[in-house]
């Protein structure tokens, strides 16, 4: 389960608040009205289900409930993308519940916390040293040419570029079969062979070492002419591309926040009311982590 914090002040990036929980609990928001068969118990949370949560068990004996209230598991239903539920997470506030997505599900609760509880979130993570995202390789500088020339030394490069020219060539990046691989089939060409998508920017320069007319097309002889020195260029560029942060699966630092600071126990007692879920499972799952996503 994940919340996002968005704040403006902070110059080309934002701070993500992921809540992960090791239960299963979140399915649907459900439309169904009905009335609530318990009562709301002291942490806060609701006990069974109402017109928003459906437990996936109900104890029908006294003496279980005690019992359940700490380890139920509870089902919720979106009901439709676009549906709005009203819920009341704090005394004086209440919030709108927006369902977004059904695969995964995904909720808007906008102002979930306020502009005072996000800078001490911030604070929080900040004091707790964020530290890189296990996705991350460094953080852009690449690997060096002359490092680069020494992880080629034991390669076929005449072998491999006959290769790249006969793949390049194939039906499925030649989309239309003129014989000629424009730039936009050239970028699906390095996606899928080289796992990496430029952008067109990013793209047009490593184009340009085949296209020798410079008229936007490489053909069967521009590709067959082009040097073993020209293709390490080729290779050299694309495995920058892949060390550019921008194209990383997710570039971020993240810190772990301490569960005993009132900000965090607040917005643990708020996900309780929100998910019918008990304080017990939500202190007892995975801590609470601050994201610090960079947007280049």
């Amino acid at each position: 389960m994940s919340f996002c914090l968005f704040d403006p002040r902070v110059n080309l990036t934002f701070l993500a608040l992921l809540l992960v929980y090791q239960i299963y609990f979140i399915k649907s928001l459900s439309a169904e009205t009905g009335r609530s068969r318990w009562n709301t118990t002291q942490d806060g949370s609701q006990t069974c289900a109402n017109d928003f949560l459906k437990p996936k068990i109900c104890p029908t004996k006294n003496e279980d409930r005690a019992h359940d209230a700490f380890f139920r598991l509870v089902r919720l239903n979106g009901v439709k993308i676009g549906h709005i539920r009203e819920m009341k997470l704090e005394e004086n506030k209440s919030h709108r519940v927006v369902t977004r997505s059904f695969q995964p599900l995904l909720f808007e609760i906008n102002e979930f916390l306020s502009h005072k509880e996000c800078d001490l979130l911030i604070q929080l993570s900040q004091q707790s040293h964020l530290q890189d995202s296990l996705t991350i390789k460094g953080k852009g500088e690449g690997i060096g040419k002359e490092e680069f020339l020494k992880k080629l030394a034991s390669k076929n490069l005449t072998l491999e570029k006959t290769l790249f020219c006969w793949k390049l060539q194939r039906p499925v990046y030649d989309t239309d079969r003129d014989g000629k691989i424009t730039l936009q089939e050239f970028i699906r060409f390095v996606d899928l062979e080289k796992y990496v998508y430029p952008t067109k920017e990013d793209a047009l320069p490593i184009f340009t070492l085949f296209d020798f007319n410079s008229d936007g097309f490489v053909d069967d002889k521009e590709c067959a002419d082009v040097t073993n020195a020209t293709y390490v260029e080729f290779l050299f560029h694309v495995e920058k591309l892949k060390s550019d942060p921008r194209y990383f699966i997710r570039f971020s630092e993240s810190a772990v926040l301490s569960q005993d600071t009132p900000v965090v126990r607040l917005l643990q007692r708020r996900i309780a009311k929100l998910t019918g879920l008990s304080r017990t499972l939500i202190e007892k799952s995975e801590e609470i982590q601050a994201s610090f996503l960079i947007k280049i």
